[in-house]
């Protein structure tokens, strides 16, 4: 629980005091990444954002319109190998290895 406020905090000082539901957001992201064994890509982070647990849908409505770099700042690195500009291949890593600890 502390990380998770501690993850909140670092998300609204970034974010520069957001609505709720931006920094809760953000937390899920830095959370998906920080406990990835591997990086991610934007699609993957984006199904997991998007898929309801309960009903066992996936809802895309749900999906996020701002990039990860967007809605986590200066803590993660988003990069394309293939093209450059955003897109569903990002790979979104720490910006440094020690925020896992």
């Amino acid at each position: 629980m502390a990380l998770l406020i501690s993850y909140e905090r670092v998300a609204v000082h970034i974010l520069g005091n957001p609505s709720t539901n931006r920094v809760r957001v953000a937390t899920r992201i830095l959370d998906l990444v920080i406990s990835a064994e591997r990086p991610l890509r934007w699609k993957e982070i984006q199904s997991h954002i998007s898929i309801q647990i309960q009903s066992q849908t996936a809802d895309p409505n749900l999906r996020l319109l701002e990039t990860g770099k967007q809605l986590c700042g200066s803590l993660i690195e988003s990069t394309r190998k293939d093209a450059p500009g955003a897109g569903p291949d990002d790979v979104l890593e720490l910006v440094h290895e020690t925020a896992r600890e």
